[in-house]
């Protein structure tokens, strides 16, 4: 009939203009996205990746480098420089009596070893008693807790297995009782504390404080039977600097003295392993006058 004729003809039209309209939408919908979301989709991911540079260059790259820094500046503070000045210290004090000809000689003997172990003791002294560095880096609170930056042991051997040295008891970690030091010699014959003759290869140990011996005429405190300085890793480092020197074209004449840090090894007391700094006792500047080590 004409009424179904003209329902499905009507019908027909709103169905061609619904999708002819909705077809039209999605196409300008299409050019939309390619337009506008295509460059935002290519600028965040710019903006991502700037960002993602930034934070790790910026921030995690330069975070580290400073962090290293300051680990860097702690080690050459706290590790480096102490047992370097000692070395410099003592090195230097015997290039001197070598130089001008002191009385006592440069090689061991009693006096040159009594001197030297005065030497050393005054710079520990002087190292652990550093008031100002204590006062620079803890209030008054805390000064009784804060130890400057210093050796522990500062000591010389010679080829003869003599040596001298001293020792700041490991125990005593606290600025009141920094006093506490151990007195350290090997000889095999003339001057010791107490004038008691050492024998070679037996270490014998005194207790001192900041003014000297407690009691001149004291036995030692501590006796090491059997101690060989040149077979430990302070010395055998040197030695074989030495020895790579002598099979050298240039010779031990020929190779410079060089200082540098031993392997880690145990030290004589106290249970506590650590590092040495040596320099070789070479008055000539090479190897081929090597006979010791500071």
């Amino acid at each position: 009939s004409f009424r179904v004729v003209t329902m499905v003809v009507i019908t027909a039209a709103v169905l061609v203009c619904c999708v002819g309209t909705g077809t039209i939408f999605e196409i300008e919908r299409a050019n939309t996205d390619h337009i506008i979301g295509g460059p935002c989709n290519i600028a965040i991911a710019s903006q991502r990746e700037v960002t993602q540079s930034l934070s790790h260059t910026d921030v995690t790259n330069t975070r580290f480098a400073l962090l290293l820094r300051s680990i860097r500046a702690l080690v050459i503070q706290n590790v480096k420089d102490p047992p370097k000045q000692a070395v410099d210290a003592v090195w230097t004090s015997m290039q001197t009596w070598h130089r001008f000809g002191a009385p006592w000689g440069s090689r061991s003997t009693p006096l040159t070893r009594e001197y030297l172990a005065q030497r050393c003791f005054r710079e520990l002294v002087t190292q652990w008693d550093d008031t100002t560095w204590i006062a620079d880096c803890a209030s008054s609170s805390e000064q009784n807790f804060v130890q400057a930056p210093h050796a522990d042991w500062i000591y010389v051997a010679w080829d003869t297995e003599e040596f001298t040295g001293v020792n700041v008891d490991y125990d005593s970690l606290y600025v009141e009782n920094r006093n506490k030091l151990v007195f350290m010699m090997d000889m095999s014959d003339g001057w010791s504390p107490g004038n008691v003759t050492g024998v070679l290869g037996n270490l014998s140990s005194w207790n001192l404080t900041n003014k000297g011996l407690r009691n001149p005429s004291e036995t030692p405190t501590k006796r090491l039977v059997e101690y060989r300085p040149t077979a430990r890793p302070f010395y055998t480092v040197q030695t074989k600097f030495h020895d790579d020197a002598a099979a050298s074209p240039a010779g031990t004449s020929g190779t410079p003295a060089r200082r540098a840090f031993s392997s880690l090894y145990w030290f004589l007391y106290g249970g506590v392993a650590g590092l040495a700094w040596t320099a070789p006792v070479a008055y000539c500047g090479n190897y081929s006058c090597f006979e010791g080590v500071v």
